[in-house]
């Protein structure tokens, strides 16, 4: 997945395209909306956007297109802004031609992945409780049920852990660098292993104390 960031947000996957739409193409829409609840929720969007334009992408909807043909949209993923405990919820639709294809799947993992690229914990999706297909779908890509809200179950993903991956992989190309002499690199990599391992251990450790703290609100939150 491929993300470029400035007025444009687009998100890659090996046959689609998941792309922002832009304020002005929402404008236009407004234009010539006739459905009342349409409008409204057109208005919301755009308003919501105008007043905070850097966080667009939690707010605007995302057209899914295939790569092979970018003039056919075959879905849409909207996210619903995101709240105090680090958690986003968000809405996803696939045309019912393309829905078995794995085209949905990739789609969903994709826009996850996204998500989880800034300061978010938690992914959050409504399903209706007798929706077999819909949950078993979520709980393939990861998603867990987490409560139920009216007739709905609340299906939600957790961002993993990642800093010891990194933090190792930085150490380890920084102890090669550092170590010169080639009687030296396997000194320094080793060295920079273990500084790196334990950097990414208590970064890991600090964000899983504040994400258990986070989870246990949202919990609260969901048994009121």
């Amino acid at each position: 997945m491929k993300l470029k960031r400035g007025d444009e947000y687009l998100v890659r996957t090996r046959h689609l395209k998941i792309k922002l739409v832009p304020v002005e193409e929402l404008n236009k829409k407004l234009i010539v909306c006739t459905d009342e609840q349409e409008k409204r929720e057109l208005t919301r969007i755009i308003s919501e956007c105008e007043e905070d334009p850097e966080n667009k992408p939690w707010y605007a909807p995302w057209d899914i297109v295939l790569k092979e043909d970018e003039s056919k949209k075959i879905g849409s993923f909207s996210f619903n802004g995101t709240d105090e405990l680090k958690a986003v919820s968000f809405t996803s639709e696939m045309d019912e031609t393309y829905k078995r294809l794995g085209y949905f799947k990739e789609a969903c993992g994709a826009m996850a992945e996204w998500a989880f690229l800034y300061d978010i914990y938690f992914l959050d999706t409504l399903v209706d409780d007798d929706d077999l297909s819909s949950l078993n779908f979520f709980k393939s890509i990861g998603f867990k049920e987490n409560g139920k809200s009216e007739l709905s179950v609340v299906m939600t993903k957790e961002k993993a852990p990642g800093y010891l991956s990194t933090f190792l992989c930085v150490g380890l190309m920084i102890g090669i660098a550092a170590s010169v002499p080639v009687s030296k690199h396997l000194y320094g990599a080793v060295a920079g292993s273990i500084a790196g391992a334990l950097a990414g251990y208590i970064m890991d450790l600090n964000k899983n104390r504040e994400k258990n703290s986070y989870r246990k609100e949202r919990k609260k939150k969901l048994e009121l």
